[in-house]
């Protein structure tokens, strides 16, 4: 609310930010905003001050894709954040973004209950809350439309261990893939029954993308079953019109 009260004064009071706001989209707009006043004085301070806890080696971590800072954007409590320093917290559940300032930064952990979305390179991911039967949190989107969605949970089991008298946690994935499909949720797995039994109908388009398709899926389980599902809703939509 802030953010967008701010902006709408500097642009009732600024000729020039006027001229800005009627070229610039959306994004820029609020790198703009950011900038000008700094990342530190945005709604995104308001969080916990993150200490890493758990100590790892070779390349092992518990983050999405890396270890590393890599740039996303989010939207919390309401605000729009683009073009932000972030991690995602598979172990956790947890959002981490570093905000620089003009000495150093801060790393903060927002309140995941304020975290209504964010994507990282070409990856969504939102919280799922009305589901009860798995896992709330957040999911990566890997196909989504009004009837039928594919949602993605990642989790990484947490394993303590000791070496040269430290001790050490290596992180192990454990991902579980959900279905939106009729007003429900449901968990299904690489083995073709799971889809089967929710599309009793369509057993025979099943069968015949596992066979045709059978390599992609001991390669990239990710591709195949973004692939299938959205075949799967091509089928469905062409037998109901």
């Amino acid at each position: 609310m802030l953010k967008n009260v701010l902006l709408l004064f500097w642009a009732l009071s600024a000729s020039n930010f006027l001229y800005a706001q009627t070229t610039m989209d959306s994004k820029a707009l609020y790198n703009w905003f950011d900038a000008a006043v700094g990342q530190e004085n945005t709604g995104l301070l308001n969080g916990i001050e993150y200490h890493e806890m758990f100590k790892t080696r070779n390349g092992n971590h518990k983050f999405y894709a890396s270890s590393s800072y890599q740039t996303g954007d989010i939207i919390y409590n309401g605000q729009h954040y683009f073009d932000i320093e972030m991690k995602y917290d598979i172990h956790g559940d947890d959002v981490i973004v570093r905000i620089p300032t003009s000495s150093s930064s801060y790393v903060i952990q927002l309140i995941k209950e304020g975290v209504d979305g964010f994507t990282i390179g070409d990856s969504r991911f939102i919280p799922l809350k009305d589901q009860v039967k798995y896992d709330n949190g957040f999911y990566e989107v890997i196909f989504e439309s009004s009837d039928l969605a594919l949602y993605k949970k990642h989790i990484k089991t947490a394993n303590k261990y000791f070496s040269d008298k430290l001790i050490f946690y290596g992180f192990k994935n454990k991902d579980q893939y959900l279905l939106y499909v009729e007003g429900e949720y449901h968990k299904i797995t690489k083995s073709k029954k799971s889809l089967i039994n929710l599309f009793p109908k369509y057993k025979q388009d099943i069968n015949l993308f596992y066979k045709s398709q059978r390599k992609i899926l001991n390669i990239n389980y990710d591709l195949f079953v973004q692939k299938l599902i959205k075949e799967l809703h091509q089928i469905m939509y062409k037998k109901q019109s």
